[in-house]
């Protein structure tokens, strides 16, 4: 059993005192009125318990997405001065409501690559999954390299081509920076990928004139902005997106570039992606939960309509 309260629960206690200090002096009203305090607490809380087996509509689509966590994807120049990074968990969640009904999967990288997430139906764990994906120190950060995440595509696209009929969807997003020693990408590797690929798109963020990135200093514990350490005096650093990487592994995985500036380019190629699809009802083994409050609101509806004709009749 879990709760999600619709509002917080100090609200809700700050009603108790209330109700307390203006409690009426009548046992019988007195005893009705903690009843209906009683119920809104418990309609608040919004108590939840687990259900498994949920009946959902499903398709044959494996969606995945591959992430860039490095530290220029928190640099802020997506829609004014946001960083890239909440743009991309925003994209994340549309492109998850405009697919429904498919399995999805995560993986990030930097200066390595995890796949954070296999495969599943489950989008609640996805969602959670993609609000707490941060960038990675710059304090430990060894560079970015745009063919980390190469293995552990191929780790899924392998898995998800063992299903039969199921099309698997790739979502590559990331700034196109390099910004180690790795200039070299390995189209070859990215390539090796294409076969396993329905469709999907390379989703780029950035801009050329660039962004600040505001990063969080270990040792200090305080919030700043990286600087550029290249040459003195230091400056602070910007980073600008690369199209041009992002292009070339989009022609070595067969995917098309989208400039993700503005959330709507992506609308086509979901449509494209939907064209074909069909849906069928699944019992699928995930947990979802089953909301109780309704069970609360019948005898509090029958209380405050009680309440109201007796107020009617001056009672």
């Amino acid at each position: 059993m879990i709760i999600n309260p619709i509002m917080p629960i100090y609200f809700m206690v700050g009603v108790i005192c209330l109700f307390w200090v203006c409690r009426s002096n009548d046992k019988k009203k007195f005893i009705r009125q903690c009843i209906v305090v009683v119920l809104l607490f418990l309609i608040n809380l919004r108590i939840m318990y687990p259900k498994s087996g949920a009946e959902v509509m499903t398709n044959e689509l494996d969606v995945l997405f591959v992430i860039d966590t490095t530290i220029s994807m928190v640099a802020e120049d997506y829609n004014g001065n946001n960083p890239r990074l909440d743009a991309v968990k925003e994209d994340c969640s549309y492109i998850m409501d405009k697919l429904p009904g498919s399995k999805f999967s995560i993986i990030t990288f930097d200066d390595s690559s995890k796949i954070l997430i296999p495969f599943t139906y489950d989008q609640d764990i996805i969602m959670e999954t993609l609000d707490i994906i941060n960038v990675s120190n710059y304090q430990f950060a060894k560079g970015t390299s745009l063919n980390k995440p190469i293995d552990n595509m191929l780790s899924q696209l392998v898995s998800s081509s063992e299903k039969s009929n199921r099309a698997r969807i790739v979502f590559f997003i990331s700034d196109g920076e390099i910004t180690n020693n790795d200039t070299y990408i390995n189209t070859k590797g990215y390539s090796m990928l294409k076969d396993y690929i329905s469709d999907g798109a390379i989703l780029g963020y950035g801009t050329n004139s660039g962004g600040k990135m505001y990063v969080k200093n270990l040792y200090n514990d305080e919030y700043e902005y990286l600087e550029d350490t290249s040459s003195y005096p230091y400056k602070t650093a910007i980073s600008r997106i690369d199209e041009d990487n992002l292009r070339t592994i989009g022609d070595s995985l067969g995917l098309d570039y989208i400039n993700m500036n503005n959330q709507s380019n992506i609308d086509k190629k979901i449509d494209n992606i939907l064209s074909g699809v069909e849906y069928q009802s699944t019992k699928i083994d995930i947990n979802s939960y089953e909301d109780t409050y309704y069970i609360f609101v019948i005898p509090l509806l029958g209380l405050l309509v009680y309440e109201f004709i007796n107020f009617k009749r001056g009672v």
